[in-house]
Parts: structure tokens; sequence; C-alpha cells
């Protein structure tokens, strides 16, 4: 494929940024309520469930990025060395350095975890992005947030071979077709739901298709579609879908590609497809800059929120008031400490890495 053959690059697209913060925020919230409710008892009206399905959200968006900056923006045009390169360096660093931490506080002060470690072959399956199970037998890693991370590794693989064995023009059919395949396979075979070849062909990973899909079809139309009114609308359709399929009694029993993949996909997609071009530099900074640290966020909440919790447990009373004060203060301080981390750590290594490699290929 030439140069000539690929549609000129785009600017980073605003509206991803801001539903990856909306992503991150959602799983930050739940989580943080979630331990007000076991930890304070607290009372909600509401359940949180659909609030943990914003790493739906994410694997739409990865899909969508994934494709979208490999072929629409020219990066096909790399190869497949560079391809993993960017990946890993994208994700590998700030991972390894969280559970590094989590494997340290493991070893050190094991009573101030959640969850403790399987042996040394679960420390090794962690960093090698291999589901393992965990010492409750959930196959999660040391991280256990981590688990979307063997995901995102394993689509990256997928990715990746597609895109040395398949002719541009195929290749986001090849991945959707394949990730549909894997996710069929694994529904006639039916593997044992603690064994890896489970979470290996879990239906979840039509997400990610999904995400090319929308790419594919943003590199045909852009936002020949746009229109305010439009995106606000599906977006709350996306919203209220994913509230009604994930909130008891559930009204279907559906897999999660549909009762949190498609209202996803249309979340993402009201922000890809229908808001204006026009548009996309009014959107509020402090959320564009909060997508920018919504991978910092991920990973650091948990670390801000546990120690937040054991001090509360010690120092106030098991009241309601205090598990509403907890989770209000665990949630702005997450957020907060993400960013901090962001600024700190994610982006001063992303940067070095950008440099070493700029001076790496200038040497050559």
């Amino acid at each position: 494929m030439k140069s000539r053959d690929l549609p000129m690059p785009s600017k980073q697209l605003l509206s991803v940024q801001c539903l990856r913060a909306l992503a991150a925020i959602m799983v930050t919230i739940a989580h943080g309520f979630e331990e007000a409710i076991s930890v304070f008892h607290l009372a909600l009206p509401i359940s949180l469930v659909a609030l943990g399905k914003g790493v739906d959200i994410f694997f739409v968006i990865s899909g969508f990025i994934i494709y979208y900056s490999s072929v629409s923006r020219g990066q096909y045009l790399l190869g497949v060395r560079r391809f993993a390169y960017l990946r890993i360096v994208r994700v590998v660093p700030l991972y390894y350095i969280f559970t590094t931490i989590y494997l340290f506080t493991a070893i050190i002060s094991p009573k101030t975890l959640n969850k403790g470690v399987n042996g040394v072959a679960h420390i090794i399956s962690s960093y090698l992005f291999v589901p393992y199970p965990n010492p409750e037998g959930a196959l999660a890693p040391l991280l256990a947030l981590g688990w979307t991370l063997n995901y995102e590794m394993q689509f990256y693989l997928l990715f990746g071979i597609l895109l040395v064995a398949v002719p541009p023009r195929y290749l986001g059919a090849s991945v959707i077709g394949a990730l549909v395949s894997v996710s069929v396979i694994g529904q006639i075979i039916d593997p044992d739901p603690t064994s890896p070849l489970h979470f290996i062909t879990n239906s979840i990973i039509i997400e990610f298709g999904m995400g090319v899909a929308l790419a594919m079809v943003y590199q045909r139309v852009g936002k020949s579609f746009a229109n305010v009114g439009m995106a606000l609308g599906c977006f709350a359709v996306g919203i209220g879908l994913l509230l009604w399929l994930n909130t008891p009694p559930l009204p279907f029993d559906l897999s999660r590609f549909i009762t949190a993949g498609l209202p996803a996909l249309l979340i993402v997609g009201a922000g890809v497809l229908l808001w204006p071009a026009d548009r996309e530099e009014r959107l509020p900074g402090i959320l564009v800059e909060l997508g920018n640290s919504s991978y910092s966020l991920y990973l650091s909440h948990r670390f801000v929120q546990r120690p937040l919790q054991i001090a509360f447990t010690h120092f106030l009373p098991s009241a309601s008031w205090v598990g509403w004060a907890y989770a209000g203060c665990a949630v702005i301080a997450a957020i907060s400490a993400g960013h901090v981390v962001y600024l700190l750590l994610e982006r001063p290594l992303l940067r070095w890495f950008r440099r070493s490699d700029r001076a790496s290929r200038a040497g050559r």
C-alpha cells in the first residue's frame, strides 16, 4: 500500500478523549461506592453495575483507535514491529510500575490488600498478560484491574498478526471476523469458566471489533452526518440502554457484548461520527485533560481508595454519613491523584520513550 492511497492524518479527536474520561470516572465511582457499601454499609437507591461497564467503553475506543491509527493515519506502513513497539510503550511501563507496587505491598503489608498472591506463577503471568487464577479463583492478575489489559494485549497480538498477514483493504473485516470467530468457538467448546480458554474466548472481545467497525465507517464518511442534536440524542440513548440492560432485575439474560458493548458503541459513535468537527475544540478542557490521564486514573485509583478506606475505618464510626463522605473523598481524591500520576509519571515516561525512539532511528 502506497502512502498516497491513505487518507491524510487527522487531528486528535477530542471527543474520544472526553469519552475516555467518562469511562475512567465511571469505573472510579463504581469502585468507590462499592467500598462504601461493603465497609460502611451505605445504602444506595440505584445499582452500580452499569457504572462498572465503563471498561466496555474503553474496549470500543481501543478498537477504534488501533484501527484508525494503524490504517487511516498511515502507521500501517511502519510495519508490525513499529505497531508492537508503540503499543508496548503506551501500555506496559505504567502497568508494570503499579503491578510492582502491588507486589511489594503484598510482601511487606499483605493485610492492606483485598486480594493476595497465588504463588510465583501468578506473579509471572501478571507481567506476561496471561490469564491465571488469583487466590479467590478468578482469572485476574496481581493488580486485579489488569484483567482488561489482558484482553487489550490479546487484541494487539491478533491485530499485529493480521497486520502482517492481510492486505490493508481487508484488515478491518479480518480483525472483526477473527474476534467473532474466536468468541463463537468459545461458545461451542464451552470451556470451564475457570480456564484461560474461557477467558480468551469470552464474547467481550467482540467489543474491540465494534470499535474497528466504527473506525471503518469513520474512515469512509468522517463526520458527514454530524449534528449536535443527533450526537446528544445518540449519547443519551446509549447511556439509557446501558442503565436499562445492567440494572437489576435485568430485563434480559444476554451476553455482555450486547448489554454493555452495544450501548458503548452508541456512546462512542455519538462522539466519533456525530459530534461536529467545528465543536471539537469547544469541548470542556477539563474533560479532555482527564481523558489524557484516564489510563493513569484507571491504574492508580485503587491505590488511593484503599488507604482512604483504611483511614476512614480507623478514625471514624461506621455510620451512613461516613460512607457518603468516604465515597465522595475516594472519587475526588482518586481523580486528582490520577492526573498527578499522569503529569509526573506517565507523560514523562512517554516523552522519554519517544525521544529515545527518535534518537535510535536517527542513528540507524
